[in-house]
C-alpha cells in the first residue's frame, strides 16, 4: 500500500507528460504515421485534416511541457539555484532560497560563506524527490550527492568534499523554500 509520499519517477501520467516531451512526441509520431498511411490509401480530406490536427496537438503538447512547471521541476530549480548561487559566492542569493524560520541553516550560511571562496558547487547524482502531497503546506525531501570545493580561511587552504545531502523543503505561496539540510558540515 502506498503511503502519503510520491517518489520521483512514480508520478501520474499527466505529471510525466508535463516533465518530459518525449511521450508526447512519440505518441504524435505514432498517430501521424497511422494518419499518413490512411491518407496514402484513401486520399480523403478528412485524413489530411487529421494529419494537420495531430501535428498541431503534438506541437502544443511540447510547448505546454516547456511552459508549465510541475512541483518537481520547481524543487529541482531550488536545488540547482542554491548550487549556482553558492558557486557564485552569492550569500544573499543562497539565503533567498532558505525559509526565514530556518534559523540554524541561515546561521550556518552566514557564518561559513564569508570564510571561504567556493570554486565548485555541483550536484553529482540524479535528484531523488519525495513529495508529500497530503501535507499543508506541501513539503518535499530531496536526496542527492553533492560536491563542494574551494579555498578556506585566510590561508586559502584548498578543500573538496563529496557528501550525501538530504534537503527538506516546504511550499510557500508559489515557491519552494529550504527548511532543513543534512549532509553539510556544520
Amino acid at each position: 500500500m502506498a503511503g502519503p509520499f510520491s517518489q520521483s519517477g512514480n508520478g501520474s501520467c499527466v505529471t510525466r507528460f508535463a516533465e518530459d516531451p518525449t511521450p508526447a512526441i512519440l505518441l504524435g509520431l505514432t498517430a501521424l504515421s497511422i494518419a499518413g498511411i490512411v491518407y496514402l490509401h484513401t486520399r480523403r480530406t478528412g485524413s489530411l485534416i487529421a494529419i494537420l490536427a495531430i501535428l498541431l496537438i503534438t506541437c502544443l503538447a511540447v510547448v505546454a511541457e516547456r511552459v508549465l512547471l510541475t512541483e518537481r521541476e520547481r524543487i529541482e530549480a531550488v536545488i540547482y539555484g542554491v548550487a549556482e548561487a553558492a558557486e557564485a559566492n552569492n550569500m544573499s542569493a543562497v539565503l533567498a532560497w532558505i525559509a526565514p524560520q530556518s534559523s540554524e541553516i541561515r546561521r550556518l550560511v552566514q557564518r561559513e560563506m564569508p570564510r571561504c571562496q567556493i570554486e565548485r558547487a555541483r550536484i553529482l547524482s540524479k535528484l531523488s524527490i519525495t513529495l508529500d502531497e497530503n501535507r499543508s503546506p506541501l513539503s518535499a525531501e530531496v536526496k542527492f550527492q553533492g560536491f563542494l570545493s574551494g579555498q578556506w580561511g585566510r590561508d586559502h587552504v584548498n578543500f573538496g568534499q563529496i557528501s550525501d545531502v538530504t534537503v527538506s523543503l516546504k511550499k510557500n505561496n508559489d515557491s519552494w523554500l529550504i527548511i532543513e539540510a543534512h549532509g553539510i558540515d556544520r
